[in-house]
């Protein structure tokens, strides 16, 4: 299985040289977190990303709210009034890539919110505070995710999409080996791209 290719310590192969200044094609000259890949097959890569800063809103949607879709927009426009200047210092702050979304399953096998997040290239120093209460910012730990790939049309993946891509992802992953409760919806384009598109599941 997937899984068992990623835990068979293939050799690293460093998607993203800092040095060198080069980036993943799908982050389109945006800054985006720093990542090698551990393990691949046909179908799945083993990442490891370091730390990272990310703004962060949180979104009743599901159970508790309006629906997935909906939920994105009104977490993606919050934190895009805060890199336009709703912050501490009034200042503009770079788009980055990708869009983060965190869905966590309650016990029940649902969902009662969203997370949004976007990446925080020039890390906490440089970061002001957000003017709405409603995002903070997190420092991501260093961790390892498996991840599948692929593309939609515009606007980008719908609730079903993604969900979807996210079953067959764990679905190709042996049992014990990922948070079950947990993945994220990795979002690499704005809706008006039409070529080049790029979208991820992590788990």
């Amino acid at each position: 299985s997937a899984a068992v290719l990623a835990m068979q310590g293939a050799e690293s192969l460093p998607l993203k040289d800092d040095s060198a200044g080069t980036k993943p094609w799908f982050c389109h000259g945006l800054g985006c977190p720093s990542f090698t890949v551990l393990s691949r097959n046909d179908s799945v890569e083993l990442r490891m990303y370091e730390e990272s800063l990310w703004a962060t809103t949180k979104v009743p949607c599901g159970a508790g709210g309006s629906s997935f879709d909906s939920a994105k927009r009104e977490g993606f426009m919050r934190l895009f009034r805060y890199i336009s200047g709703n912050n501490s210092e009034h200042a503009k702050i770079d788009m980055t890539a990708p869009v983060l979304i965190r869905v966590d399953k309650d016990a029940t096998g649902g969902y009662s919110e969203i997370s949004v997040s976007f990446f925080m290239a020039n890390g906490k120093q440089e970061s002001p505070q957000p003017g709405n209460s409603q995002i903070f910012l997190e420092q991501l730990p260093k961790m390892q995710v498996f991840v599948s790939q692929y593309s939609t049309l515009p606007p980008g993946p719908s609730e079903g999409r993604v969900f979807k891509e996210a079953e067959a992802l764990k679905s190709g992953l042996a049992p014990g080996t990922y948070d079950e409760r947990t993945f994220f919806d990795v979002e690499y384009d704005p809706p008006f791209r039409i070529f080049g598109r790029h979208d991820e599941i992590w788990i």
